[in-house]
């Protein structure tokens, strides 16, 4: 079996460095769950409460108390046009990096930093004029 690059096609942003990242991206696995903590920081347990008989229990498919069966609540998902692009992990989000082309000084500043980064040839110059830095 041959090692080939994988396509990913994530067209809802889902791979950005602050969601999930990219699936080789390092990860603190672990098998606690998150602490979903009351406003006087306590632990709170998820519960769920009866539409019928409003006995609250924890949440599972059917009311424990009378019986009632819960309605299977599905979602739609919108389909929008959209437009792929490239995306290369650099450990930082997007405002981050925002933040640091921003401090980036001048045209040749520009040009090292699209070629250190695979951006296409004239981004340096589009920047440029963006900024009014004259080449």
């Amino acid at each position: 079996m041959k090692n080939e690059p994988a396509l990913i096609f994530d067209h809802a942003g889902n791979s950005a460095p602050d969601l999930h990242g990219l699936p080789d991206s390092d990860r603190d696995w672990t098998l606690e769950g998150r602490d979903k903590r009351r406003s006087d920081g306590e632990k709170t347990k998820p519960t769920r409460q009866c539409q019928e008989c409003y006995f609250v229990h924890r949440p599972s498919p059917t009311c424990p108390n009378c019986g009632s069966v819960y309605p299977v609540i599905g979602r739609h998902i919108d389909e929008v046009e959209g437009e792929l692009e490239e995306v290369k992990e650099r450990g930082m989000t997007p405002k981050q990096e925002i933040g640091l082309v921003a401090r980036t000084k001048g045209l040749q500043g520009l040009i090292d930093y699209g070629r250190a980064n695979g951006y296409k040839p004239g981004w340096a110059r589009k920047q440029a004029q963006i900024r009014g830095i004259r080449a």
